[in-house]
C-alpha cells in the first residue's frame, strides 16, 4: 500500500527551452525473490523538471531508473512517458539519454568521436562523411566546457572531464528524458561540486526532463526542483528541497536528510510539547500526554554562554562559516548545535551554556 502521508507535490514551473516530457510511475512494483525493490511507486515528474531520487542503498531508486530506461520491467503498474505507456518498448527505442557512475567511454575514440557515436547509431546529425555528426559533437562538448579537448582520448582526460564527455554523449541525441545514475560519486569533492552546477545549468538551458539517482543529500538538495526520498521501495516524501529539509513528512525523512538531535520532551496539551522551559507546537500527529522525543536540527539549537548554565561544550569543530558544537547535558544526553564561527570561537570546550530551541513547530520521533 502506498504511504498515505507522502507529499508528492508538483509545483508550477516556468516554461523552459524544449518543453520537456512528462514521466509518471503509477503503482509500479518490482520484486527480486522476497525483496520488494519497488512497492507500489507513484511519482509524477513534470516536463522539464529535475527530480532527485534520494535514499539509502536498497531503497529502489536505481531499480526505478532502470525500469524507466527499459533495462528492467515492472511486475505490475505502469510507466508513462509523455502520457504513453512504455511497457514492452525496448531501451533503444525509448529516446532517453543515460549517464552512469562509470564513464563507459570508448578508450580508442576521441572525446568528439565518443559523443558522435550515438548520433551515428540514431542516424542523426548527418552530413557528408559524418561531418554533421562531428559538428554536433563539437557543439555539445563546447556546451559542457570541453571545446579545447575534442581530440583527446579518455586516458588524456581527468575524471571530471570524462564525465562531461559522458554527459555530452547522452545529450547529443536530444533525449526526451535524461537519466543520471550516481554520475558524480566517483569524483573528488571540488570537481563534484563544479560538475553538479554545470549539470544543473545545462539541464535548465535545454529544458530536458531529468531524473537523478544519488545517495548524496547535499547534491540532491542543491540541484533538484524536487527531492523524492525513498525507503524500502516506497516514496516517503516528494517535495521541493527546502520543504523536505524544513518540514519532513515522516521521521525517516527527518533522520535521513541532514542531521537530527533527539531531545527528551513531554507532550503536555493537545498539539504542544514541553522541552525544558519551552512550550512548542507539535508539527504532525500529537501522541497524547506523556514522554516524547523531539527532533531538532543543529541549526535550530540556540546556544548562549551562561556561567550558571547546566550544559557544557564538550567539543567544537570548525567548518569555515559555521562551527559545530557538541554539547553535554546534565542527564548524559548529547546535542549538536551549529553556530556562526565568529561566535563559535568563544564557545570553547568546557564553556557552560544555556540551550533552547528556535520557536517553531517541532517534529516528534
Amino acid at each position: 500500500m502506498t504511504n498515505p502521508s507522502v507529499r508528492n507535490e508538483t509545483p508550477p514551473r516556468a516554461t523552459v527551452n524544449g518543453g520537456g516530457t512528462a514521466v509518471s510511475f503509477v503503482g509500479v512494483r518490482r520484486t527480486f525473490g522476497a525483496v520488494n525493490a519497488l512497492d507500489g511507486l507513484d511519482l509524477d515528474v513534470a516536463p522539464g523538471e529535475l527530480v532527485a531520487l534520494l535514499g539509502p542503498s536498497g531503497c529502489g531508486k536505481t531499480t526505478a531508473l532502470r525500469i524507466l530506461a527499459g533495462f528492467d520491467q515492472p511486475d505490475s503498474g505502469q510507466v508513462l512517458v509523455g502520457g504513453s505507456d512504455a511497457a514492452g518498448l525496448p531501451a533503444n527505442r525509448r529516446d532517453m539519454g543515460m549517464v552512469f557512475q562509470s564513464y563507459s567511454l570508448f578508450p580508442t575514440m576521441t572525446a568528439q568521436d565518443n559523443v558522435a557515436f550515438g548520433l551515428g547509431l540514431r542516424g542523426r546529425g548527418g552530413g557528408r562523411r559524418g561531418g554533421g555528426r562531428l559538428a554536433r559533437a563539437r557543439e555539445l562538448l563546447d556546451l559542457v566546457g570541453l571545446a579545447d579537448h575534442v581530440a583527446k582520448f579518455p586516458h588524456q582526460l581527468s575524471g571530471g572531464q570524462q564525465q562531461r564527455v559522458a554527459l555530452a554523449r547522452a545529450l547529443a541525441i536530444a533525449p526526451r528524458v535524461l537519466l543520471l545514475d550516481e554520475p558524480l560519486s566517483a569524483l573528488d569533492a571540488k570537481v563534484r561540486y563544479q560538475l553538479r552546477e554545470e549539470i544543473r545549468r545545462i539541464q535548465l538551458d535545454l529544458g530536458v526532463t531529468t531524473l537523478l539517482v544519488t545517495h548524496d543529500q547535499e547534491e540532491a538538495l542543491a540541484v533538484a526542483d524536487r527531492v523524492a526520498v525513498m525507503r524500502a521501495g516506497r516514496l516517503e516524501q516528494c517535495a521541493p528541497p527546502s520543504e523536505v529539509y524544513r518540514r519532513p513528512a515522516t521521521p525517516f525523512v527527518a533522520e535521513f536528510v541532514g542531521t537530527m538531535n533527539h531531545i527528551p520532551a513531554v507532550a503536555v496539551d493537545r498539539g504542544t510539547v514541553r522541552v525544558g522551559e519551552q512550550t512548542l507546537v507539535c508539527d504532525g500527529a500529537w501522541p497524547g500526554p506523556g514522554p516524547v522525543t523531539v527532533l531538532a536540527r543543529p541549526e535550530a539549537v540556540l546556544v548562549h554562554e551562561a556561567t550558571e548554565g547546566d550544559t557544557v561544550v564538550s567539543a567544537a569543530t570548525f567548518y569555515g562559516a559555521s562551527t559545530r558544537l557538541r554539547l553535554a547535558r546534565p542527564d548524559g544526553a548529547e546535542l549538536l548545535a551549529d553556530v556562526a564561527s565568529h561566535r563559535g570561537g568563544a564557545l570553547t570546550p568546557g564553556t557552560r551554556v544555556h540551550v533552547s530551541l528556535l520557536d517553531r513547530p517541532v517534529l516528534l520521533a
